[in-house]
Formats: structure tokens, C-alpha cells, sequence
């Protein structure tokens, strides 16, 4: 993946920062290659600012093996992005019983059921992106019930499903 402005990599970033002062045991994995040197640069600058640094684990660009490896050891995958197409590490990630929290946009709305696989915030802001995860965080009980319904929802699709539909 590719982290750009529209991903909503410094409102996870933020998100993250309000969520990581009352739990210390929180640790955000970034994966992907930012679009441009100086937006690198810009996210550091900002883990930085944020005070997150030993928070924090940047991936950069991985293989699939590797991404799916990171996915299997994930408890959330969080997707704030402005714009979105589809979503479809939502739908991956969901593969693993891994529930996905994003921002209420097309797209994402599509890939994302609101509090059955995941959670789509009101507002699509930080502060709304950390209430949404520390609902998820906090509440086992819909923790594991967003989990199996993302892992049941993640059936329904496959290439072999998407090729057919679109003939």
C-alpha cells in the first residue's frame, strides 16, 4: 500500500496519540511506502511531535506473505482514508477475524458493515476515530462479535466471485 494524504495516515496517527495515554500497551503498525520523500518526512516529524515514537513500528512497502503475516498477529486494522474505492485490506484483514474501524466514506462503507464487522465513526475526524477504537478495544464481548462477523463477511468475496459478477 501506498500511504498518501487521502489514507488518513496523521488522523490515525492523532487518533492513536489519544488512545495511547491511557493505554500503554497500544502499538500502531504502519505499513506501507509513503507516496513522496518529504511526506515521510512528515509523518516522522509528526510521531515525533506526537511523542510516539517508541509507539509506533514502521513496515514501509512489504510482500504479501509478510503483509499477511502482519494481518494474523493484528487486533484491528484501522482505515481512515478521505476517499476510498473499496477497502479491500478491510476485506482481508476481515479474513483473519480482524474487525476494521474507517471513516463513514463511499467505499469503505461498502467494505465495512457499522458494528457488525467493524466500525465506521460520525464523524470523520480523529477524535471520533479514537472513540471508535476504544469502543472496540474496551468491550470484548463486541470485540468477538465483530471478529466472527468479519470472518464470516470475508467469505462472500474472491476473485473467482468477482470475476463471474462482472461478465
Amino acid at each position: 500500500a501506498q500511504l498518501s494524504e487521502d489514507k488518513g495516515i496523521e488522523d490515525a496517527l492523532k487518533a492513536f496519540a489519544l488512545l495511547s495515554n491511557s493505554n500503554n500497551k497500544l502499538v500502531l503498525w504502519i505499513v506501507g511506502k509513503a507516496k513522496t520523500q518529504s511526506y515521510q518526512a512528515k509523518i516522522k516529524n509528526l510521531v515525533i511531535k506526537l511523542r510516539l515514537e517508541n509507539k509506533i513500528k514502521f513496515f514501509g512497502f512489504v510482500s504479501e506473505k509478510m503483509k499477511f503475516e502482519l494481518l494474523s498477529k493484528s487486533f484491528v486494522l484501522v482505515h481512515p482514508s478521505s476517499r476510498e474505492g473499496w477497502g479491500l485490506n478491510v476485506i482481508e484483514a476481515n479474513s483473519f477475524g480482524i474487525p476494521a474501524i474507517g471513516y463513514n466514506v463511499t467505499g469503505l462503507r461498502d467494505s465495512i458493515i457499522h458494528m457488525k464487522t467493524g466500525v465506521l465513526t460520525e464523524k470523520n475526524t480523529p477524535v471520533d476515530l479514537a472513540k471508535a477504537l476504544s469502543l472496540v478495544i474496551d468491550d470484548e464481548k463486541l470485540y468477538q462479535q465483530l471478529s466472527k462477523n468479519a470472518k464470516e463477511w470475508s467469505k462472500n468475496f474472491s476473485w473467482d466471485k468477482a470475476g463471474e459478477m462482472s461478465w
